[in-house]
């Protein structure tokens, strides 16, 4: 009868545990470390006295099938587990030494050691298997981390890719409207790039690309500047900027930069060296135009900087 008050009792503690998996509040937590300790009370007690006070002359096995039904019950809080263990073998032992004879006893003991041992083999199982589900997590994480990062970058030269650029444009449009800051924004074509592809193959163009890229990465970080490869050998940039002249600086210093990695290039008369043209168009606090607008005059100053030499930023202020 007692067993049998003790399985459902355990299967009401069981049933509790369930519910603050799925409803963790205060008030059920409350109520399940109550259940806890009362079917806690109820085993140690129940064990006792059938092990020792009731059976004087035998080894007390069914305690020990007690001990084990409630290590897998509480095996997942390991800190419980060892007060129960505790708090059971200092009375059972004692008892168990007073009550019996020493033949008796003795087996009582080498089973509390051999209960301990399989309570410590679950404990061990439990931490291993909650390090692996953690390193598991970890490796997901990672890994979705990762396969989001390939979603919105370039892959060769690791700058967001035209979606999402796209995507913080609108959240820059959004901050502008409401701060009413300066707006610029830049398209970076490198100048001659078919033909330095032609003469060096595409090889060196993706390494010159990554290089280039680097420096628009540097730029990007210290400006805080949100920049993508447009398509090919183009660039986009947009930023919110103190005034037109930081923007047409920053805007220099990366032409000049580029130009200063010293990327041979004799595929044109009178140029060494790979460079770019850069096409600036920037709006003051009070101007407005639509993103339209905005890139079809950045085209255009862009479009005249490759035809008036290139290696040049041509610059507009609204």
């Amino acid at each position: 009868m007692g067993a049998i008050c003790y399985l459902f009792f355990g299967l009401a503690v069981l049933s509790l545990k369930k519910n603050i998996a799925e409803n963790p509040t205060a008030r059920n937590i409350t109520n399940y470390h109550i259940e806890i300790m009362l079917y806690t009370f109820f085993m140690i007690a129940f064990g006792i006295y059938i092990g020792v006070i009731k059976n004087t002359v035998h080894p007390a096995t069914q305690f020990f099938l007690f001990i084990l039904c409630a290590e897998c019950l509480f095996t997942l809080n390991i800190c419980w587990s060892a007060i129960t263990i505790i708090v059971t073998y200092i009375p059972f032992i004692w008892l168990a030494v007073l009550f019996k004879e020493k033949s008796v006893w003795i087996y009582d003991i080498i089973s509390c050691v051999m209960t301990l041992l399989l309570c410590i083999f679950f404990w061990i199982q439990i931490v291993t298997n909650k390090i692996k589900q953690r390193l598991e997590e970890h490796s997901l994480s990672e890994a979705n981390a990762a396969l989001y990062d390939m979603s919105i970058k370039d892959p060769l030269t690791k700058l967001y890719n035209r979606r999402k650029f796209n995507e913080e444009i609108q959240k820059i449009l959004i901050a502008r409207d409401i701060s009413k800051s300066t707006l610029a924004v830049s398209i970076i074509d490198i100048d001659n790039f078919c033909f330095f592809n032609e003469m060096y193959g595409h090889d060196k163009g993706d390494d010159a690309l990554v290089q280039i890229s680097q420096i628009l990465i540097a730029q990007a970080s210290r400006h805080n500047i949100v920049v993508c490869r447009w398509g090919g050998e183009e660039f986009m940039a947009i930023e919110l900027t103190s005034t037109s002249e930081e923007a047409e600086q920053i805007a220099e210093e990366t032409r000049a930069a580029v130009e200063a990695l010293h990327i041979t290039n004799r595929t044109a008369t009178g140029q060494r060296y790979l460079t770019v043209s850069i096409g600036l168009h920037v709006l003051s606090g009070q101007h407005t135009e639509t993103w339209e607008e905005i890139y079809h005059n950045t085209s255009e100053l862009l479009f005249h900087a490759k035809k008036t030499g290139k290696n040049k930023v041509e610059f507009s202020l609204n």
